[in-house]
């Protein structure tokens, strides 16, 4: 049975889980990511919080501890669609912003 190593740290199986895929891919922590993909860390955050990039496929975390799969999420990011979205700016109608000149000549 593994062995705590302390309150707020990771088992032994966790660290040695974490050593053996970080042998076998390249992983990179979100700071190491973002420079690599040329944007900013919130960006990372925002994918790993919508689930663009997905747990244990993309990304793993231990504790607070975070690695992005290099391979699996630039593929990830590539597969999926990128169409921007457009804000569209929502006008409030009310008596108050209506034009101040009358415009019926009846």
């Amino acid at each position: 049975m593994p062995t705590k190593l302390g309150k707020g740290q990771n088992t032994e199986t966790e660290i040695n889980t974490l050593q053996r895929i970080d042998e076998e891919q390249e992983l990179l922590t979100v700071l190491e990511f973002s420079e690599k993909l040329k944007i900013a860390r919130s960006t990372v955050f925002n994918w790993l919080k919508t689930q663009k990039l997905e747990l244990g496929v993309h990304y793993f975390k231990i504790d607070r501890v975070i690695r992005i799969s290099w391979p699996a999420a630039l593929e990830a990011l590539s597969t999926q669609e990128t169409t921007p979205k457009i804000p569209v700016a929502k006008t409030k109608t009310s008596k108050r912003n209506r034009a101040a000149i009358n415009l019926n000549y009846n």
